[in-house]
Order: C-alpha cells, then sequence, then structure tokens
C-alpha cells in the first residue's frame, strides 16, 4: 500500500493560526527484517499482520538511532522504531520559517519555549497575583496533609486567560489562547507553581504536532488543556523523577504490553516566559482528567467517569450515563490494576494509597475501570539512603492497613478503590510477582542511568539560571511579595547533579531488595 501521507503543520501568522499541509518524505518501510524482529523479539503478531512492506511512512522525530514514524491510515501504530528498518528519504519535512515575530530570546534556547502573554490588568503573575497573592494566608482545608501553609487550594476561581505559545527547535509550533489555573496539592507552596492551561472556549485543541508536544503519542492525539509542572516535590531535587520514570516506562509498552493497560503520562522538559520574562524550567505533561481519556481513546467526556483519591478524599466525577456498577471488583480491569500496583510497589511510592490514585471508567456495556499511574515525584529514592528504612517499615506498618480497610482517615470509596487492586493482585499472585519482575529489567540501573543522564544533559544548560531565580528571595519575581516562608528550589547545580547520582543509586539498589519485598507485599495486603 503505497499511500503519501501529508503531514499538518500549523504556522503562526499575523492574524492567528493558519493551516499548511506538508507532503511526506519517500521514506519506504523495508518490510521482512522488521516484521520478523517484532515477530521474534516482542511476540506481537497482532503489528506484525498489520504492517505492509513497502509502505511509504513519515518521519516525525528522530533520535539515536530511532525514527518516530506514522503510518498512513495507520496511526494505531505510530511511534519509535529502529532506524534501520527503513530506506529512501528519510529526512525529516521542516516546515518554512512564518512571517512573524519570534521572540529574541527563543534562539537562545536548546529546550522547547513556552510563553504565556497575560494582560497588565489580570496578570496572575503581578504582585498580589492569584499565582502567590494569597499564599500562606489561610490554612490549609482539613485532611489536606502536612503542607507548611496554603497557596490558593483548591480554589477554582483563581484563572486568568492568556495568549500561549510553544516553539521547539526554535520554531514557533502552537499558539493558542487559553485559560491558566494554579494546580497541584502540597506542591503549591512552591515558589514555582505547577499551571494547567486548557484551550479557550471556541479554540481548537493542542495538537500534538509532529509528536513536538508529547514525544511518545502519535501525531494524532489533541488535548483541551496540559499540565505545566515543576517537578512538583521533586522541585527541590532532580526536577525529573517523575517524568522519567513515565518516560522509561512509555518506551518499552511495546515490549512489554501490560504496560498499555496502565495509564501513562507523557513528559515534555521546556523554558517558560511569562509576559516576556525568564521564568525557569517547567515539565510539560499530559493533564490527567477527562479530556485525557477523550483525546487518547476518542471517547466523549460525558461517557467517561474518573475517580480521584486525593488526601483521603475521593472524588468522582461521574458520566452523564454511569456504568450501572461504579467501583467494583467486578467492575475492574485486572491486568490495568495489576500492573499499576505492581509499579507504585517496585517504584517504593509512600505518597499513595490515601493519595494520589486515579482510575477511569467509560459508559459502554462491557467497560471497566483503568488505573491511571500519576505523581511518582515521592520515590524512587526521594529520601535519599532514608527509604533504606522508611520503605520497609512503610510496608510492615502503614501497607496491611490500607488493604485490610483500618485506615480511619480516608473515606469509603478510597476503601473500595484499594480493595479492587488486592481483588486484582490476589486473584494472581504470580502475575503480579511476574510484573515485579519485568520491572527489574525495566527499570535496570542502566536503563535507569542512560535516561536520567540524558535529562541532565538537556536540563544542564538552564539549570545556573534556573536555581538563581528560584533558590532564594534575592532574585525570585515573587520574591518581596510572599508574605511567608515558601519552599524554593536545590540550590546548586552541584546538589542537583547529586540528587540525580542518588535516584540512579536507587536503581541499583531495589535490585538487591525488591524481590523478598514483592513477596512481603503480597503477604501483608492479606492474600491468601
Amino acid at each position: 500500500m503505497k499511500v503519501l501521507y501529508r503531514l499538518f503543520g500549523l504556522l503562526l501568522v499575523a492574524s492567528g493560526l493558519s493551516e499548511q499541509l506538508y507532503a511526506a518524505q519517500n521514506c519506504v518501510f523495508i518490510g521482512t527484517e522488521a516484521l520478523n524482529f517484532y515477530k521474534n523479539s516482542v511476540g506481537d503478531e497482532t503489528i506484525k499482520n498489520y504492517l505492509d512492506p513497502n509502505d511509504i511512512v513519515t518521519v516525525l522525530q528522530k533520535d539515536s538511532g530511532r525514527f518516530y514514524v506514522s503510518w498512513a491510515e495507520k496511526p494505531a501504530v505510530a511511534g519509535w522504531m529502529d532506524s534501520r528498518f527503513f530506506a529512501g528519504d528519510c529526512s525529516i519535512t521542516v516546515p518554512p520559517a512564518p512571517s512573524v515575530n519570534i521572540p529574541a530570546y527563543v534562539a537562545s534556547h536548546a529546550l522547547p519555549v513556552i510563553t504565556l502573554e497575560f494582560d497588565a490588568k489580570t496578570n496572575p503573575f503581578a504582585e498580589n497575583g492569584a499565582y502567590y497573592g494569597t499564599m500562606g494566608s489561610k490554612a490549609a482545608p482539613s485532611g489536606i496533609g502536612n503542607c507548611p501553609h496554603s497557596a490558593n487550594y483548591f480554589n477554582d476561581a483563581l484563572f486568568a486567560n492568556a495568549q500561549f505559545a510553544y516553539y521547539k527547535n526554535r520554531q514557533p509550533i502552537l499558539a493558542r489562547k487559553v485559560v491558566m489555573t494554579i494546580s497541584g496539592g502540597c506542591s503549591r507552596v512552591n515558589a514555582l507553581k505547577g499551571m494547567t492551561l486548557e484551550v479557550a472556549k471556541g479554540e481548537k485543541k493542542f495538537e500534538n504536532i509532529s509528536s513536538y508536544l508529547f514525544p511518545h503519542r502519535s501525531a494524532q492525539t489533541k488535548y483541551e488543556s496540559v499540565y505545566l509542572r515543576a517537578g512538583g516535590n521533586d522541585f527541590t531535587r532532580s526536577l525529573f523523577r517523575d517524568g522519567l520514570l513515565h518516560s522509561v516506562l512509555l518506551e518499552k509498552s511495546n515490549e512489554f504490553p501490560w504496560l498499555k493497560e496502565v495509564e501513562l503520562q507523557d513528559f515534555q522538559p521546556s523554558v517558560l516566559y511569562v509576559n516576556g520574562r525568564y521564568w525557569g524550567v517547567i515539565n510539560i505533561r499530559e493533564k490527567l482528567n477527562k479530556g485525557y481519556v477523550n483525546g487518547r481513546y476518542n471517547l466523549k467526556k460525558a461517557d467517561v467517569t474518573l475517580a480521584e483519591i486525593s488526601y483521603g478524599r475521593t472524588e468522582i466525577k461521574a458520566a452523564s450515563n454511569p456504568p450501572a456498577k461504579m467501583l467494583s471488583s467486578q467492575n475492574t480491569n485486572y491486568e490495568s490494576a495489576r500492573g499499576y500496583a505492581a509499579i507504585e510497589a517496585y517504584v517504593a511510592n509512600d505518597d499513595w494509597l490515601g493519595n494520589n490514585i486515579r482510575l477511569w471508567i467509560g459508559s459502554a456495556q462491557g467497560s471497566t475501570w483503568r488505573f491511571i499511574l500519576n505523581d511518582l515525584d515521592l520515590s524512587f529514592g526521594y529520601s535519599g539512603e532514608a527509604w533504606k528504612r522508611e520503605y520497609p517499615k512503610y510496608l510492615q506498618e502503614n501497607l496491611p492497613k490500607y488493604f485490610r480497610g483500618e485506615e480511619s482517615w480516608i473515606d469509603p470509596n478510597a476503601h473500595t478503590i484499594i480493595g479492587m487492586m488486592k481483588s486484582a493482585i490476589c486473584a494472581d499472585q504470580n502475575n503480579f510477582l511476574s510484573k515485579i519482575n519485568d520491572l527489574r529489567g525495566i527499570f535496570s540501573s542502566g536503563a535507569i542511568e542512560n535516561k536520567a543522564r540524558y535529562f541532565e544533559g538537556l536540563y544542564q544548560s538552564e539549570l545556573a539560571r534556573h536555581i538563581d531565580l528560584w533558590k532564594g528571595p534575592h532574585n525570585s519575581p515573587v520574591g518581596n511579595i510572599l508574605g511567608s516562608p515558601v519552599i524554593w528550589s536545590v540550590d546548586s547545580v552541584g546538589s542537583w547533579k547529586d540528587h540525580i547520582n542518588k535516584l540512579i543509586s536507587f536503581s541499583q539498589a531495589r535490585q538487591n531488595v525488591i524481590g523478598s519485598q514483592a513477596q512481603d507485599f503480597v503477604r501483608l495486603i492479606g492474600c491468601p
């Protein structure tokens, strides 16, 4: 099937955005060698039978001997593949430079650049604006946790309209009118906060053009909102712990198909400017809401029910036509639940069970609850060497209480959701332990070190300036405004590198104890 795939590109123009088509390059899928490779090493007959030799494809991105390719009329297969499986002109189509004034500072950054422009009268980043104006003014709501002070906690009224633009490889990719809201839980006390950007009413969704927003998602994926995250609790350490773990899992999802049953969150490091002022390094993340399900699976938001446990409370955003059986073991995707629990157990995340659990279900007959992996910023050796003492204690003292329904501070729905995970694990304990064993390879010390060094290289050129801005009030744009102490960033490039080394050290040490701890996990949650 020789079909010429046409790649959609968006150009910024003086009046806004216009769509323009670009022809794909004549890059041909070789066929036989690649198909046999996939059959023998991955065992994926579905892919083998789905692809046709001599298909013409579009190369959207290149990285270390790999191509991110998209098949004509086969968007489900778009993804990273070994470059040796392709022949012909496999260069990337580069759109001509648009006739707009690209801010001069864009050229000074190797990382992608995000710009947010707010009206001067409603700028939340101005003195006493919504970004930090109420920080420390009131106590956090009961049950929110041990945050040092509040920071606009869960006040949806704190939003602002802005003009968003996104540049990659120093070229404009996207522009939208957006609504910005402050996001996060305890991490809202950080000087640099997380933000949700939602496309304004009447605007087109964010399009993953050439996979420039999210490298592991197809170019056809669209989003109504994205999340700008400053590392969460990892703001004071590596900045990319959560994103690194998701990236490793996404890249292994073809090799380990069970990973596709767990919802993962893609990741793109970038630099932020607010009204032309440098605002530091921030990570673009998929926003894990109904819009995420809509963009990934093309389900109407009205047909999606989303549940989230946050600080012991369960919020259920029900579909217009919710499933007859809401939260129940009979309505659970066991493969998703086991895979999700195995990952959380392996990364030693103790900010879990009473917090940071999400799952979704569709309204169609036979739909089941799928678990969403999120917020791993307090895992994978966040506490340094202390995890060797703290996590075994957590296993022995806390884990049984959650899984046996003895934790009184979480609500009944939270107990039900944890029970759904327990049912899945206990139904096939060997399958759960097999997934743990898979993760030993996925999160091997070599794999983690390679990925950590890769991200270290991406961030390296930005960190000195970022740290100088956010390590304390002397240079910070918020330093003279905040009325109470805040959490500042890591204080030096050297300390940042030390935290990266500790992350790598965890991956090495985890290999030595995960076998016995996984057995303990199954026993302590009460499986027969």
